[in-house]
């Protein structure tokens, strides 16, 4: 110790030689300076997920002690490494607070608005869906050309209280100050998807295939579309998907599906073989069963 006083893996091991000889007062400094050392859970035993949970109250203290004590010092990571203990021990609240106070100090200002989302995150997991929208909301203040906070009130607020007037105000707002309208487009559509307004969904889906027309785009639009039995768009789209990827075994099985739910029993037989060659494991039983479904359909005369 005398030798690397700094070391958190000697200090560590001194303090478990300290508890182990009775000198529980000791071995809890030693934690608190071992961790003010090294602010951060990868460099310590006792900070790994399945054992924080085993520490008594007085390590855990000893512990945040430490932290504390590497956050006001500006330790590089402490804020970070405060962050993720007290997210494994479940205190969202003092995990909120903990970023929302470095956002508002003026020596983190080019961290500002990561750890305003950080904070909704975190409130998000804390149940509060209101503060975590402020601090979303403030993050977008903060920086209104960065995409992160814009993506996080949307798939973490706005998507799960299914608020789709509040998305698209939202999602304007974005596209004025430059966000990319592709990511911004595909959370609307599912937004507005789960709250069961097909039309809005179909059209941000639309925007977005018109943003960025890639195998990708085509593939959920046309997904989109077998979903909510609109046969003859989706078999046109996902033809395109497919003509785009021919490697692509989903695309395949997905034109399949369509086709055969819109009786083009010939055409299905073909691509579900195609995506059966392409990918085996995945998808060779789902022709076996439509050949099956086949073998066994009625037929006239």
């Amino acid at each position: 110790m005398w030798a690397d006083p700094g070391n958190p893996y000697l200090r560590d091991s001194y303090a478990y030689n300290l508890a182990l000889a009775g000198r529980q007062t000791d071995a809890l400094q030693q934690l608190t300076q071992s961790v003010f050392d090294s602010p951060e859970l990868g460099t310590h035993y006792y900070l790994r997920p399945e054992i924080v949970v085993r520490l008594s109250v007085l390590e855990q203290t000893a512990v945040s002690r430490g932290f504390e004590e590497a956050v006001a010092a500006h330790y590089l990571g402490a804020i970070n490494g405060f962050g993720a203990f007290q997210d494994l021990l479940g205190r969202f609240g003092e995990e909120a607070k903990l970023f929302l106070a470095a956002a508002d100090d003026p020596s983190m200002k080019a961290e500002r608005t990561r750890y305003l989302v950080s904070a909704g995150e975190t409130q998000i997991r804390a149940g509060d869906t209101r503060a975590a929208e402020a601090a979303f909301r403030q993050a977008i203040s903060a920086a209104p050309s960065d995409q992160t906070a814009y993506l996080s009130l949307l798939s973490q607020v706005y998507g799960p209280t299914k608020q789709v007037s509040a998305a698209q105000s939202l999602i304007e707002e974005g596209m004025r100050n430059g966000i990319d309208p592709l990511q911004l487009y595909l959370n609307l559509a599912s937004i507005a998807q789960s709250a069961g307004d097909q039309t809005m969904a179909e059209s941000a889906l639309a925007k977005a295939l018109a943003d960025k027309p890639t195998f990708e785009i085509y593939l959920k639009v046309g997904e989109f579309y077998l979903e909510n039995h609109k046969l003859d768009r989706a078999i046109a789209v996902l033809q395109t998907a497919t003509e785009i990827n021919p490697a692509s075994a989903e695309g395949f099985y997905s034109l399949a599906e369509a086709q055969e739910r819109d009786y083009q029993y010939s055409d299905a037989d073909k691509n579900y073989a195609l995506a059966a060659n392409l990918s085996p494991a995945h998808f060779r039983g789902a022709y076996l069963a439509f050949r099956r479904r086949m073998d066994t359909a009625p037929t006239n005369g």
